[in-house]
């Protein structure tokens, strides 16, 4: 006898579209889907943002030296560590570590954590540009 609906891993479809299990499993899909493209859509807005920070930075480790150190791999790493770019004398002491927090912090108002770095940067007042950035320098290379 043919089954009358297509089989999954051996469990008729029919048998896949009942109860609440299937319920939540496509909703969860549907969700996971929006959040994805919420956040795809932030980090495009980030990498708009990023423009007013090139003059300055870049994200890729490989790319020329600008006047302040690339920012690939920034989220997580600690403050003064890469390698070959001349730090001036007001990094934060202690060194912090960039976390999306501490960036937060810095793109708000940097010359609360170094009084006289970035003369020309004075921080970025929303904070959903902020956010959109730091998405952005997250993972640079998905946008």
């Amino acid at each position: 006898m043919t089954p009358r609906f297509p089989v999954c891993d051996g469990v008729p479809a029919s048998g896949l579209a009942r109860g609440p299990l299937w319920a939540a499993a496509v909703l969860l899909a549907v969700l996971a889907q929006s959040l994805s493209a919420e956040t795809r859509s932030d980090g495009e807005k980030g990498k708009k943002q990023f423009l007013y920070c090139i003059a300055c930075h870049t994200v890729e480790a490989a790319g020329r030296q600008r006047r302040g150190p690339h920012l690939e791999g920034l989220v997580g790493r600690p403050s003064g560590v890469v390698e070959g770019f001349a730090y001036s004398d007001n990094m934060p002491d202690p060194p912090v570590t960039w976390t999306e927090e501490q960036l937060d912090a810095w793109l708000a108002a940097p010359h609360e954590l170094a009084p006289r770095m970035c003369p020309g940067y004075t921080g970025i007042r929303d904070p959903e540009r902020r956010r959109a950035l730091i998405i952005y320098l997250k993972d640079p290379a998905a946008y």
